[in-house]
């Protein structure tokens, strides 16, 4: 083994470095070769992969469907069937229910709201709620609280007034309102 120390000594003496010649053109080309039926075979795999693939999926399916079709499993068809038609009524009754959820405005909501649009110096005397419709009758000191009570009536967004109001000359008042969009009839 050779002394470190003596190692740039070693390198002086030497005439000239020469640096080892690369390998010949056979052993460059084999290596690009090599590469390129490596590349070949990648983007091969890549193609034929997944036809394989759906190839072997599409052989289970049939295997599955042909194990389906035995009459060991009639009773398991019927059984489903029976399922997807009480699953139908259910839903069909969940639908009327949620159509009938929508239409129907909470009664006591309603009527705060009414009696909050009452203006001072106006009293009602009856209300009458039938399906949709709300039918007011009050007596009023003053004629524009009657003007009032529509102006507060109209910011109210679930309900419209449906007909004209009537006065009488002891200022006795009569007012429909229709409870919702005014289109469940349209």
């Amino acid at each position: 083994m050779k002394d470190i120390n003596l190692l740039p000594e070693d390198i002086k003496s030497a005439s000239s470095y020469s640096p080892g010649k690369s390998g010949s053109g056979a052993g460059t080309a084999l290596k690009v070769a090599s590469v390129l039926a490596l590349l070949v075979v990648f983007i091969a795999g890549t193609l034929v992969a997944p036809k394989v693939y759906i190839n072997t999926l599409e052989r289970e399916l049939s295997k599955v469907e042909k194990e389906i079709a035995d009459p060991k499993f009639e009773v398991v068809k019927k059984v489903n069937g029976d399922l997807a038609a009480i699953k139908s009524v259910i839903d069909s009754k969940n639908d009327v229910m949620e159509t009938v959820d929508k239409k129907v405005y909470p009664i006591n909501e309603i009527l705060v709201a009414v009696n909050n649009s009452v203006p001072k110096g106006t009293s009602l005397n009856r209300i009458e709620y039938k399906n949709n419709k709300i039918k007011l009758v009050g007596y009023t000191d003053d004629i524009l609280a009657i003007a009032e009570l529509v102006a507060k009536i109209h910011r109210l967004d679930s309900i419209q007034i449906a007909s004209d109001i009537t006065v009488d000359q002891t200022n006795q008042f009569s007012v429909e309102l229709i409870v919702g969009d005014g289109k469940e009839g349209k």
